[in-house]
């Protein structure tokens, strides 16, 4: 027996604010009440899960317990990396903070950015923010980064 989606199955019990958002990872996230209980459904794959919790669910959790999330604030570094995608979507590319040759802090990227590999979480540091309308980065080109340690705490 198949089950129908929780999409439908939500709409029918309650309310359904958005279900997916032009981010990568994590398109499909969904935020609602069921019941008059706010929900969060974050997406299957374990990197999708923690990013779009970082960036999106931990501070809709913090303010409905009457704290007051601080915005994670984004700083420049330069890019270690190139990358050519097409634009649309915002993504968040999982990276490590490493000294340049001139001693000057570069973001690396972990070598998957797939949303199903655990270990670039473990591995980073920093997450890259490319905002919709980015569709290259060039090594050494100054890219907006948002720091793990910050979103977590």
């Amino acid at each position: 027996m198949a089950y129908p989606p929780a999409r439908r199955i939500t709409s029918k019990l309650g309310t359904l604010h958005f279900w997916r958002l032009a981010i990568k990872p994590g398109k499909p996230l969904a935020m609602g009440h069921v019941g008059g209980v706010p929900f969060v459904g974050l997406p299957g794959n374990p990197v999708a899960a923690m990013v779009t919790f970082l960036i999106l669910a931990r501070p809709v959790i913090l303010k409905l317990s009457g704290r007051t999330p601080a915005r994670p604030r984004p700083y420049s570094m330069r890019a270690g990396f190139s990358v050519s995608r097409t634009a649309g979507r915002r993504e968040f590319l999982r990276a490590r903070a490493i000294p340049g040759p001139d001693g000057i802090p570069r973001a690396v990227l972990f070598p998957s950015q797939s949303s199903a590999v655990l270990s670039s979480l473990i591995h980073c540091d920093v997450l890259v923010d490319l905002e919709e309308a980015v569709t290259s980065v060039i090594e050494g080109d100054p890219v907006p980064v948002l720091s793990l340690a910050e979103l977590v705490c």
